[in-house]
């Protein structure tokens, strides 16, 4: 009887310390440099000016400097860090309470077997968020509840992520009013912020992004619902807590005890994104 080859899967924890060892590495090849800056009152920030490049003095990241880098990147990302652990410990406590059924299970009765209009509704508000006000880090907290959703409804976890996160991912890239990218690119390229040509302009493009990303998310998760084994992660076993299958979830009551549960959800995500932004 033949073995079966176990198959390499590194953890998470060590690819992303594979890379800062590579980086660290780099360091000690590649050439130190930057660029002169100047504040710029119109987007209040320092931007680059062009043609000020010039060479420094490398300061290459030894062993130590590598192991409190790490410190360091968890002191500079803690507001972020707190967000998401503190907005993924409530999707817990709402899935053990069974608010998080409840409401997808209240959900499912309106929309009926329509179940898959979910994608194309809240991709487009994650993408809103993102085209306008620059939303972004803040929707990481709310992958995992998409998550319990998107499995619950026969889909699986990456139809789930990708609903959070190549929604806002779209409406940031292909943004009309965001100040983080077009604020700073209009004042680098001499370009209008505001004006009905370069306006139309950006909406079209935005809705033509955001149609192809729905379109082919949508295609994906058909292919799913019909043949689970065609999902990249079929096989693996799911591990979330209190999770209901669809029609479990249809006969969950909707009390007003998860209603206020997941209203004060909302209302923590509200908070806490007006906080960042702020």
């Amino acid at each position: 009887m033949e073995k079966k080859k176990k198959k390499f899967e590194p953890n998470a924890f060590v690819i992303i310390f594979g890379i800062m060892v590579f980086c660290a590495i780099l360091t000690w090849i590649i050439p130190a440099g930057q660029f002169e800056t100047a504040f710029d009152e119109v987007t209040g920030r320092d931007l680059v000016v062009p043609g000020t490049y010039h060479q420094i003095a490398s300061t290459p990241v030894g062993p130590w400097k590598l192991v409190t880098s790490l410190f360091d990147g968890f002191v500079d990302a803690a507001d972020i860090m707190f967000f998401i652990v503190f907005a993924s410990s409530y999707v817990y406590v709402l899935t053990k309470s069974n608010a998080m059924n409840a409401m997808t299970g209240a959900m499912l009765r309106k929309i009926g077997s329509h179940d898959n209009l979910i994608i194309p509704i809240f991709m487009t508000f994650f993408a809103i968020g993102g085209t306008t006000f620059g939303m972004f880090e803040e929707t990481y907290a709310l992958i995992p509840a998409f998550i319990v959703i998107a499995i619950t409804l026969g889909y699986d976890r990456i139809v789930g992520g990708a609903i959070v996160y190549l929604g806002i991912s779209v409406g940031f890239s292909a943004a009309i009013l965001n100040p983080f990218t077009i604020g700073v690119a209009s004042d680098v390229a001499n370009v209008p912020l505001v004006g009905t040509k370069i306006t139309i302009f950006r909406t079209v493009a935005f809705v033509l992004f955001l149609a192809l990303t729905i379109g082919y998310l949508m295609h994906y998760a058909s292919k799913i619902k019909k043949d689970p084994t065609k999902s990249i992660l079929y096989g693996h076993k799911e591990d979330i807590t209190g999770l209901l299958t669809r029609e479990e979830c249809m006969e969950v009551e909707f009390t007003t005890v998860h209603k206020i549960s997941m209203l004060g959800f909302v209302l923590l995500i509200a908070i806490l994104v007006w906080g960042i932004i702020k």
